[in-house]
């Protein structure tokens, strides 16, 4: 019988289990080319309740590690965003398209809209205004509280502005 005969045979005959037609499959191609997986998943970013500097964090981190080529950025940000955020970029970037900018210029045009430089002042007041909740642990209320202080430029007084609020 001819090899290329048999080889058709046993790859699509379903009576030889699965794993016996892998093997001869293997055999047949030792090596698969040009195979590109992935590494990770990215979901579609929420505009309403994601953080947007987290949500450009994870995709630089993907990017590193599926080694993705700069013309392939845009690209890849625009699919996986989502609808309603791609809406909201397309509206951003008007009257061009989001697909003719850099990824650096459409991440600074939606970290613009999506998250404002706050005011110094309410953020330091919203930290200080932040109790312990009743039922609330203590290792929960400092995580909270560095949260809220991510904005309140503390500097090298964290630590104490910390301590203050725990007394």
């Amino acid at each position: 019988m001819n090899n290329t005969v048999f080889r058709f045979f046993t790859l699509n005959n379903p009576c030889i289990p699965y794993w016996r037609r892998f093997r001869v499959y293997a055999k047949c191609y030792s090596v698969i080319p040009n195979v590109n997986m992935t590494i990770g998943k990215l979901e579609v970013f929420n505009v309403e309740s994601d953080s947007w500097s987290t949500y450009v964090e994870r995709l630089e981190q993907y990017f590193i590690v599926n080694e993705t080529k700069e013309e392939h950025k845009v690209p890849t940000l625009i699919t996986v965003m989502g609808n309603q955020a791609y809406e909201l970029l397309v509206t951003m970037c008007t009257p061009d398209k989001p697909a003719s900018k850099k990824f650096a210029d459409l991440v600074k045009v939606m970290s613009g809209h999506l998250q404002p430089k706050p005011s110094l002042l309410a953020e330091r007041y919203r930290f200080r205004n932040r109790k312990q909740r009743t039922g609330e642990s203590v290792a929960d209320f400092v995580a909270e509280l560095k949260k809220l202080a991510k904005h309140c430029v503390f500097g090298n007084g964290l630590t104490e502005s910390l301590r203050d609020q725990l007394v």
